[in-house]
């Protein structure tokens, strides 16, 4: 998160109106039914690194819906996704999308999740329901297109689920997902929506810059940034004291061994006249002398 922090001030053009993302998949694996430490880490370091939406991912939805309701309270910042309702209300447990507005341009922010739960998932179908997406998208994106001049959907998809996607709902802008896509590389371009693949490791920096011109009509300019963030982005910052106090909260105790009693000096104890034992001082010589 350090690194990323420094990434982010470094590529940040000042004269742009930015608008800083998150897929979802954002907590640990060991985060179920509860915020671990290193969940609140994450959560706070997104507040200090001044993030605008989070998406949600599976690995969110694991933390059962008690945690994730707290969590959207208290957060700050406004997560997003569409197809995901509350068992027990029948209600989406999070906005199904988020409108930012930089002077005369609108943004509209979705999420989506994909609708088939792995074996390994660890989602509890008795609190959430993942609707169809492409359902959701046919009613939802065209909708959302008409209030704002740019769609951006944050998902989990791949190529296979991308491509039927667009062709239900091709008012997409550009989609960011951490789902691989074929060819690797990190943006192209599906008739006039752009693509991007994020990295699913927390060593690598990505950073879109969009350009919007009427006079293009549905097409964008864009100019992209992903890179290693290597040891030179290990720089101090703002995120630097949460790292350092998450680390000394998480730490086991070190064990210390318990220290060596100290010797005692041992007294002799005077033997008991009668008993057959000399001391060597006292003890007669065999060998006289005649």
């Amino acid at each position: 998160m350090v690194r990323r922090a420094n990434f982010y001030n470094q590529n940040r053009d000042p004269d742009a109106n930015w608008l800083t993302l998150d897929v979802g998949n954002f907590v640990d694996r060991g985060s179920r039914g509860k915020c671990t430490p290193k969940c609140d880490l994450m959560l706070r370091a997104y507040r200090v690194m001044g993030y605008d939406v989070l998406g949600l991912g599976q690995m969110e939805l694991a933390m059962g819906a008690d945690t994730l309701a707290e969590i959207m309270d208290t957060l700050g910042i406004p997560l997003v996704c569409a197809n995901v309702v509350d068992v027990r209300t029948r209600k989406a447990i999070a906005k199904p999308y988020y409108i930012r507005r930089y002077g005369n341009m609108v943004i509209g922010i979705t999420g989506l999740i994909y609708s088939e739960l792995g074996r390994y998932s660890k989602v509890d179908t008795t609190q959430f329901q993942i609707l169809p997406y492409l359902d959701v998208a046919q009613t939802l994106i065209p909708r959302l297109a008409r209030k704002v001049d740019a769609v951006i959907l944050l998902c989990d998809f791949r190529n296979k689920e991308l491509d039927t996607l667009l062709q239900v709902a091709p008012e997409v802008d550009l989609i960011i997902t951490n789902g691989t896509l074929r060819p690797a590389s990190k943006v192209t371009r599906s008739g006039n929506t752009l693509l991007v693949a994020t990295s699913s490791s927390g060593y690598n920096g990505t950073a879109l810059t969009l350009e919007f011109n009427p006079a293009w009509g549905d097409s964008l300019g864009f100019d992209f940034v992903s890179i290693s963030l290597t040891d030179e982005y290990h720089v101090e910052n703002v995120i630097s004291p949460l790292i350092a106090s998450w680390k000394a909260e998480s730490s086991p105790p070190k064990k210390t061994s318990p220290k060596p009693a100290k010797a005692r000096p041992i007294s002799p104890k005077p033997a008991l006249p009668g008993k057959g034992a000399l001391s060597a001082e006292a003890a007669p010589s065999t060998d006289s002398k005649k």
